[in-house]
C-alpha cells in the first residue's frame, strides 16, 4: 500500500525546505551578516541613511534571481501538483 502525498502536503514540504535553506544561507554567508548589520543599523538610527554598498546590492540581486529561478524551475510541481 503506497501513500502518495497530496498537493497540500507537497506545498508544506516545499515551504519547510525553503525556510530551512533560507535560514542556512542567512546564517552561513558573511554577506548576509553584512546585510543584517545594515538593517539593524537602519532600525537603530532611522534618521541616518545607510549607504547601499556593493555587497548588499549584489546580495539583493542574487537573492531575487535565485528565488525567481527556483520558482520557475519548480512551478509545474508546486502549482499543478
Amino acid at each position: 500500500m503506497s501513500v502518495r502525498p497530496s498537493t497540500d502536503d507537497w506545498r508544506l514540504i516545499a515551504f519547510g525546505a525553503t525556510v530551512v535553506c533560507t535560514a542556512a544561507l542567512y546564517r552561513c554567508m558573511p554577506t548576509a551578516r553584512k546585510v543584517g548589520a545594515d538593517i539593524r543599523e537602519q532600525e537603530e538610527k532611522p534618521w541616518d541613511k545607510v549607504p547601499l554598498n556593493t555587497f548588499s546590492l549584489y546580495w539583493m540581486i542574487g537573492s531575487g534571481t535565485a528565488c525567481t529561478g527556483a520558482a520557475a524551475y519548480f512551478w509545474e510541481y508546486l502549482a499543478l501538483g
